[in-house]
């Protein structure tokens, strides 16, 4: 299967089965621990983080999820493989990815 990905006008065809690491994806369930609707109530601090300082709350759950997964750091999570963003980056580099493409880094980290 394949979606459209529009950002800044500019459709970008992404594959939508993505991989993940076997072990990864027999623990995920599919459900979130806490509903969208529900996040402003049940987790005001980080709804409230999100909202604020969402450039902030992006890198550190890209970072989280590095470290979960044990990948390393590729740019905009690999959704544009040419030339060096399909490689490998130091990891610090999620920084400059976020403030430059925050909408690409949010998705990224989904």
């Amino acid at each position: 299967k394949h979606f459209s990905l529009w950002y800044v006008g500019v459709a970008f065809r992404l594959n939508a089965a993505m991989p993940v690491a076997q072990e990864i994806n027999q623990a995920l369930t599919g459900e979130w621990d806490i509903g969208l609707f529900e996040t402003p109530v049940k987790a005001p601090m980080q709804f409230c983080y999100g909202c604020c300082c969402s450039c902030c709350m992006t890198v550190q759950q890209r970072c989280e999820i590095l470290d979960v997964t044990g990948e390393p750091y590729v740019c905009c999570g690999g959704l544009f493989p040419c030339g060096p963003l399909g490689s490998p980056q130091d990891r610090n580099c999620v920084v400059l990815e976020t403030c430059c493409c925050p909408g690409l880094a949010l998705g990224a980290n989904r």
